[in-house]
């Protein structure tokens, strides 16, 4: 989630603080929500009351799904693909002062951590779903599905495995989306 604010707030970091910010976001595993400049994200399900209203433009992410997988033997041969990414919807809207504003972050799709040996290939999983809702609005996301994978033992056929869906099927009420994408496929094999 991205709540970019168009509205002035009387906060300021300069550009190194945003640098660093970046950067922490590009490493961290969990993210659980902070500030950039004017712009609050939150990496996990939470709650936001602002203490000022607002203008906003409020950004929802489905989360991607996993990819497919299957450990690897020397009589079978794998073909696994990418999930895909999810929806994407961006609303400007008022930020009420002392409204409660519920942020649910779709977790993207769970990969696997190991592989029993043999022909066991292990379908991707998809990616939650995500929303932004307070009494009156909604505005969801859907995940990316799962990635595929696929396994055969005759070593003369040719094997695939598509993508998965981007995510798409989100909706808004009580405002009006500036744009809504839907999800990047995954990847064939």
């Amino acid at each position: 989630y991205t709540l970019s604010w168009v509205g002035g707030l009387p906060e300021h970091e300069g550009p190194q603080d945003a640098m660093f910010m970046e950067g922490l976001i590009s490493q961290a595993g969990s993210i659980e929500s902070f500030r950039v400049g004017a712009a609050g994200f939150f990496g996990s399900s939470n709650t936001y009351t602002p203490a000022i209203s607002v203008t906003a433009l409020v950004h929802v992410f489905g989360g991607g799904g996993s990819g497919g997988s299957a450990a690897a033997t020397t009589s079978y041969k794998t073909a696994s693909s990418g999930g895909g990414a999810g929806e994407h919807a961006c609303v400007k809207m008022t930020l009420a002062a002392g409204t409660t504003y519920t942020i649910t972050a779709g977790a993207g799709g769970a990969g696997y951590a190991s592989h029993a040996a043999g022909n066991t290939p292990n379908q991707g999983n998809a990616g939650g779903n995500s929303s932004f809702t307070a009494s009156g609005i909604s505005i969801s996301a859907n995940g990316g599905s799962a990635g595929a994978c696929a396994q055969n033992q005759n070593n003369g056929d040719q094997i695939t495995a598509s993508g998965g869906a981007g995510g798409t099927g989100g909706s808004s009420s009580g405002v009006t989306d500036l744009f809504r994408f839907t999800g990047g496929r995954g990847g064939n094999a």
